[in-house]
């Protein structure tokens, strides 16, 4: 899981990953956008991203754009960045006992 503060005018570049990533806007408003489609969203507004789909986000108005978002498998690459590797050892080696 994952939350995020965005700046107005905040940009993600278009980008896929293997994960499905699953959202829910808290706060703002946002343009996402899923292959060919475009969304705007804000406060409530739900969305789901396919794994391996091109998508980008973007933060519109004035306000602070902040997301709640889950990603199926967990993107190890974000938990590195949070994290580091110390976490991901300790989580697999719980799971090996």
């Amino acid at each position: 899981m994952l939350y995020s503060e965005w700046e107005p005018g905040a940009v993600a570049p278009v980008h896929s990953h293997p994960n499905e990533q699953l959202g829910i806007v808290l706060k703002g408003q946002a343009e996402v956008k899923i292959g060919d489609r475009e969304y705007r969203l804000s406060k409530g507004h739900t969305y789901c991203i396919p794994a391996n789909s091109e998508h980008t986000e973007r933060a519109l108005g004035r306000k602070r754009l902040v997301f709640l978002e889950v990603f199926y498998p967990a993107r190890k690459d974000l938990l590195m960045k949070r994290f580091g590797a110390r976490i991901i050892k300790r989580v697999r080696a719980a799971k090996s006992k």
